[in-house]
C-alpha cells in the first residue's frame, strides 16, 4: 500500500506542479481545469479523451506542457486503474511533500542561524512534532484497505497482518 502512495506521489505531485512551470498566469486556471479533468477522471478512457483534449487546446501555445504529459502518461494512467477510494487516499496522502513544507513553513523566516547545530535542533524539534500527528489514520482506510485486498487478493494480509 505504500509503495503504491510513493510511487503516485512522487510522479504525480511534480508532474502537475511542474506542468504549470511552463504556462503564463494568464492561461494557468485554464490549463489546471484541463489537468484536473485528466486526473480526476472516473476512468482510464475519459482520461485518455482528456488528454487529448488537452493536447488539442494547448499544443500550439503550450508543446512542452503537452509533451511533457504525453511522455509520462505510461506511469500516470497506472493511476486510473485504482477505484476512487484508493485514488483519493493516493493524492491525498503524501507524508513526503507535507514533511517539508512544514520543516520550510518555520525555517523560511529565519534567514540566518548562529550555528549549522542550531538549524539541526530546530529541524529536530519539528520533526519530533510532525511525527506526533503521523498516527492519524488514511481518511477512509478501511475501505481503502478493502478494495486493495479485492485488487491485490493475499497480499494485504500478508502486510498489514489482518
Amino acid at each position: 500500500m505504500g509503495i503504491v502512495f510513493f510511487i503516485f506521489a512522487i510522479i504525480s505531485e511534480p508532474q502537475i506542479r511542474n506542468s504549470l512551470r511552463y504556462v503564463t498566469h494568464q492561461d494557468s486556471k485554464k490549463v489546471v481545469k484541463g489537468l484536473r479533468a485528466i486526473y480526476q477522471a472516473r476512468t482510464l478512457g475519459e482520461a485518455e479523451n482528456n488528454l487529448l483534449e488537452l493536447e488539442s487546446t494547448w499544443k500550439a501555445k503550450y508543446p512542452i506542457l503537452v509533451r511533457f504529459w504525453l511522455n509520462n502518461w505510461e506511469q500516470l494512467a497506472t493511476y486510473s486503474d485504482f477505484p476512487q477510494v484508493i485514488r483519493k487516499a493516493i493524492y491525498t496522502n503524501n507524508p513526503i511533500e507535507s514533511y517539508h513544507r512544514q520543516i520550510r513553513k518555520h525555517t523560511k523566516d529565519k534567514r540566518v542561524f548562529p550555528s549549522d547545530r542550531a538549524l539541526l535542533k530546530l529541524v529536530y524539534v519539528l520533526s519530533r512534532n510532525i511525527m506526533a500527528k503521523w498516527g492519524m489514520p488514511v481518511h477512509n482506510g478501511a475501505l481503502v484497505i478493502q478494495q486493495l485486498a479485492m485488487i491485490y487478493e493475499e497480499r494485504p494480509d500478508r502486510h498489514l497482518k489482518i
